[in-house]
C-alpha cells in the first residue's frame, strides 16, 4: 500500500474517532441535565407546603367555622436548599468518575501511540540523512569513485526505511486515543474519592431529621 493510501485509512480512522470522543461528552451532559432537572423537580416538591382543612368551633354555642391551613416542614425547606447541591455534586463524581476510567482504559494505547511517534521522527530523520547520502554516492559512482552495488545497497535501505514508515502510520491511526488529562492519574482518583466523599456528605445532610420538630402553620377562619 502507498504512503497516500496510507495517509487516507489514518484520516478515515480519525474522523471515526470523533464522534466517539463526542459521543462520550454528550453523555456526560445528558446525565447531568437529567440530574439536575430531577433535582429542581424535587426541590419545588418540598418547598410546596401541606394544604389542611377542618372544621372547628370555637365557643360553645356559635356555630361551626371552616378552618384550612398550610404548613411547611423546616427540614423540608433545609433538604430543598440541599438539593441542589446534591445534584451538582453527583454531576460533578459522574464526570470525574469518566474522566479517570477513560484515562486508566486509554493508557496504554497512549504510551504505546507516543512511542510510535517517536519511531516515526527516527526513521524520518534517517531517510532524510539516506537520500543525502544516496545523492553523494550517485554522483561518486558518475565520477567512477564508488561503485553500484553501494549505491543499490543504499537504495534497498531506502525502501525497507520506506515500509517502516507506512507501517508505522498504519499502526499509529489503528490505535483510538482520544484527549486525555494532563493530569496525572493519580490525581484523578484522589479528585474521583474526594468527590464520592463530598457527595456522601451532601447526601446525609437532607436524611437528619432533627428538624422535623418544628413545622410553622397557617390557618385562615372562614
Amino acid at each position: 500500500m502507498s504512503l497516500n493510501n496510507w495517509k487516507s485509512v489514518s484520516c478515515s480512522i480519525l474522523f471515526l474517532a470523533v464522534p466517539v470522543l463526542a459521543a462520550d461528552l454528550t453523555d456526560q451532559l445528558a446525565y447531568c441535565s437529567y440530574v439536575m432537572e430531577q433535582a429542581q423537580a424535587q426541590r419545588d416538591l418540598l418547598r410546596t407546603p401541606i394544604a389542611a382543612a377542618g372544621m372547628t368551633q370555637p365557643e360553645t354555642g356559635l356555630p361551626l367555622q371552616l378552618v384550612g391551613g398550610a404548613s411547611l416542614g423546616l427540614s423540608d425547606l433545609r433538604k430543598a436548599s440541599l438539593t441542589m447541591d446534591v445534584a451538582r455534586k453527583n454531576c460533578e463524581l459522574y464526570k470525574a468518575t469518566t474522566w479517570a476510567q477513560q484515562d486508566i482504559q486509554y493508557a496504554l494505547p497512549s504510551l504505546e501511540r507516543e512511542a510510535l511517534r517517536n519511531r516515526l521522527a527516527l526513521i524520518e530523520q534517517a531517510s532524510k540523512s539516506l537520500d543525502a547520502m544516496m545523492e553523494k554516492t550517485a554522483k561518486m559512482v558518475e565520477a567512477k569513485n564508488a561503485t553500484r552495488l553501494m549505491l543499490f545497497t543504499l537504495q534497498a535501505t531506502k525502501i525497507k526505511l520506506d515500509a517502516d514508515h507506512a507501517d508505522t502510520q498504519s499502526k499509529i491511526a489503528a490505535l483510538y486515543t482520544p484527549p486525555l488529562s494532563d493530569q496525572p492519574l493519580k490525581e484523578l482518583v484522589a479528585e474521583k474519592q474526594h468527590g464520592e466523599a463530598s457527595e456522601q456528605k451532601a447526601l446525609g445532610v437532607p436524611r437528619q431529621r432533627k428538624w422535623d420538630r418544628l413545622r410553622p402553620e397557617v390557618k385562615l377562619h372562614i
